[in-house]
């Protein structure tokens, strides 16, 4: 009996195990074969996908065990450098990056305001001679006193400020951005050219009226008026702005030349360079070669025989004043307001001289 109890459970248990294998089999349960899974058709639409969160079983009908995912280092940010923005030449086309970019020269600003009316007799359309000054520091004439009684304005000479043209005032803004005054609680440093043009409507009786530009280089050697260096151009730009309000004027009538002393030894080399610089000059539409260069010898230095053989040359459109022995600081190189006041009037005794054999 116990047998027959056992002989039917038997066949009870295998009976169970049957339609398990066959429900196994009918799920799609039995593992693919991994060298033919990317190419399995797709899914017969008859038969229901297993249900979402229930793990697949693998021929033994048992869940696998998922094996823990190796812990990824996390990646370093990626740091990809900020982009450069690449300036571009003449052409339009951007520099190469294995080409030198060239450093840009500093811009020089140029005059953007035209002149007020000047308040006074004469207006811009009356000056009849504009002059420029160029040099180094004796022809800035910064550090040097001012004595109201002396260095009063005139309104026959006018300069060419910060504001345009006004009637010259040592308390304006001719040069650097700071020459000779611009702070009106102090007394301002002096200056030649006011002093020439003051001299000037002396020996005119009246007749004429003088405006001149400023344009200085403090410390530098003549090499820094080379016709292509950014000082020289600075030089082409403010003259043609102070040109360019005047109603009839497109030349300058005359150059007062004062520089030298950072040139003190002279020589040979500064007598071509001072050649060169002329010749320069005269080649500009601005100015030509009838017209006075005049220059200025140093307080004492070696390069006065190079300056004052413009006298001697054969342009007669050259020549030099006397200024050596005049006042000095205890330098012996720069001239006190005295020795400037000088100048300014042998400036304008030479140029006075060279006016009556020049065409106009």
């Amino acid at each position: 009996m116990q047998v027959g109890y056992n002989f039917i459970e038997g066949c009870r248990a295998l009976s169970v195990a049957i339609m398990l294998v066959a429900i196994t089999g009918c799920s799609g349960g039995a593992s693919l074969d991994p060298a033919v899974a990317i190419d399995q058709p797709e899914a017969d639409p008859g038969i229901a996908a297993p249900a979402v969160g229930l793990p697949q079983t693998d021929d033994d009908g048992l869940a696998p065990v998922a094996e823990p995912a190796p812990e990824l280092e996390p990646e370093p940010a990626s740091q990809e450098p900020e982009p450069v923005q690449s300036e571009e030449d003449e052409s339009g086309s951007a520099p190469s990056q294995d080409s030198p970019v060239a450093a840009s020269e500093p811009e020089v600003p140029e005059q953007t305001v035209w002149s007020a009316p000047i308040d006074g007799p004469y207006q811009l359309s009356d000056i009849t001679d504009l002059v420029l000054l160029t040099g180094q520091s004796n022809a800035l004439g910064a550090g040097t006193s001012y004595d109201p009684s002396l260095d009063g304005s005139d309104s026959r000479v006018l300069a060419y400020t910060n504001h345009g043209w006004q009637i010259a005032d040592l308390h304006q803004i001719w040069d650097l951005g700071w020459h000779p005054g611009n702070d009106g609680s102090e007394a301002p440093s002096n200056n030649l050219a006011l002093h020439f043009g003051k001299r000037m409507t002396q020996l005119t009786e009246g007749d004429r009226v003088f405006g001149f530009v400023l344009a200085t280089a403090p410390g530098q050697p003549i090499a820094h008026w080379q016709r292509d260096g950014e000082f020289y151009q600075s030089i082409q730009r403010k003259v043609l702005a102070a040109l360019a309000e005047h109603p009839t004027k497109n030349q300058l009538d005359g150059i007062l030349w004062h520089q030298g002393e950072s040139d003190a030894n002279g020589g040979e080399s500064y007598a071509r360079a001072l050649s060169n610089l002329i010749g320069n000059f005269r080649a500009e539409s601005w100015f030509s070669g009838d017209r006075p260069f005049i220059c200025g010898e140093t307080a004492q230095f070696a390069v006065n025989a190079q300056l004052m053989a413009l006298n001697h040359d054969a342009d007669p459109w050259t020549a030099c004043i006397a200024a050596a022995g005049l006042p000095t600081h205890e330098d012996g190189a720069h001239f006190l307001a005295e020795a400037l006041r000088t100048m300014g009037q042998r400036y304008a005794d030479v140029y006075n001289q060279m006016w009556w054999q020049s065409p106009r």
